[in-house]
């Protein structure tokens, strides 16, 4: 099988957001070879269905000890997987996220990596708009995962190390494992969090090969997963819920929004007004909002869809021209359903 192809990877898509780990298991069951790295690349195979993995995901996250030691670089596609990717409405190719506690590693990660994730309290001298800075002292993931969503990035594969896998099993926030058993052998660990992962999450076999096995173990999340029946029916199904149905912000105000299903960031507070429709209105997406703008015929006459552009959810109708007094003369007419108020 051509791990390449775009069946296969059709087939190993991300169904909705999520986090996929993925590592080469030696057969005696260890997680690092001798030189300390990550995985045993000890088959071309290995290296295919790593790669495979990462020509689905919006980015890569691999901590820095693994980055600098296998001499990471910035991700670049073949051009089929380019024309694939373009069609699922992802970036060319897949960001690489890094992350450090360690000053003296950071210079490097800067200039292979699209973002850094460091702790808050990260003090360097630097100022990079690379760095993504969360939690205190040490970094917070949680709040790591959703600043990345908020930028559009929300089918996250993460290439370890073993360190840095396990600490994101440890709360929850690795949904599938994609696995390697690899025959040869060699010195190494068994990570007891990654271990138990392994144990208590079914496996999927897809593809046996001379004695190589590879298989996902848990499930990444469907939107269904994800999503509240009235959700679903207009985020994913491009319902409409009843306009004045729910109470609402009809003025300027401080904050931000979110897509519901994603995370990623699609509107300031500050552009919302009062457009009397009976669902929110706002002159303008945010500045770096990923939107869809798609012709929409489905009522018998001509309308503009609005849609997320890092999850495809419906959202609502864009109409201009109606007078409303903005630079724009746009009128983003959302599903308040489909809609998170954050603050920074």
């Amino acid at each position: 099988m051509d791990f390449q192809s775009v069946d296969f990877l059709d087939v190993i898509a991300f169904p909705a957001k999520g986090v996929r780990a993925a590592m080469i298991q030696n057969a005696n069951g260890g997680w690092l070879d001798s030189d300390g790295s990550s995985r045993k690349l000890s088959n071309p195979m290995d290296l295919q269905w790593l790669l495979a993995h990462r020509y689905v995901a919006d980015a890569v996250l691999v901590g820095s000890d693994t980055a600098l030691k296998e001499m990471y670089q910035a991700i670049t596609c073949p051009e089929p997987v380019q024309a694939w990717r373009s069609q699922k409405n992802l970036q060319t190719n897949p960001l690489l996220i890094t992350t450090t506690t360690s000053s003296t590693k950071l210079p490097q990660l800067l200039e292979i990596s699209d973002y850094v994730i460091t702790p808050m309290n990260f003090e360097t001298g630097i100022n990079n708009p690379k760095m993504l800075k969360t939690g205190g002292d040490q970094i917070d993931w949680s709040e790591a995962f959703s600043k990345l969503n908020e930028r559009g990035i929300i089918r996250i594969n993460c290439e370890g190390g073993p360190k840095l896998i396990q600490n994101l099993i440890a709360i929850g926030l690795i949904d599938q494992f994609v696995l390697t058993q690899s025959p040869v052998g060699g010195p190494g660990c068994e990570p007891s969090v990654l271990e138990s992962f392994l144990t208590t999450n079914a496996a999927e076999v897809l593809f046996e090969s001379d004695g190589y096995t590879f298989q996902h173990n848990g499930k990444l999340p469907l939107w269904d997963d994800l999503l509240t029946v009235g959700e679903y029916f207009v985020l994913r199904d491009a319902g409409t819920q009843a306009p004045f149905s729910v109470d609402y912000e009809k003025k300027p105000a401080a904050g931000y929004y979110t897509c519901r299903s994603c995370g990623a960031r699609l509107f300031d507070a500050t552009d919302q007004f009062d457009a009397r429709c009976g669902w929110p209105a706002f002159w303008k997406p945010t500045d770096n909002a990923n939107l869809i703008l798609e012709d929409d015929d489905s009522k018998g006459y001509k309308r503009v869809e609005v849609k997320c552009g890092s999850c495809d959810s419906h959202l609502g109708h864009v109409f201009h021209g109606e007078g409303f007094g903005f630079s724009t003369d746009d009128r983003y007419c959302i599903n308040a359903i489909c809609l998170v108020r954050k603050y920074d």
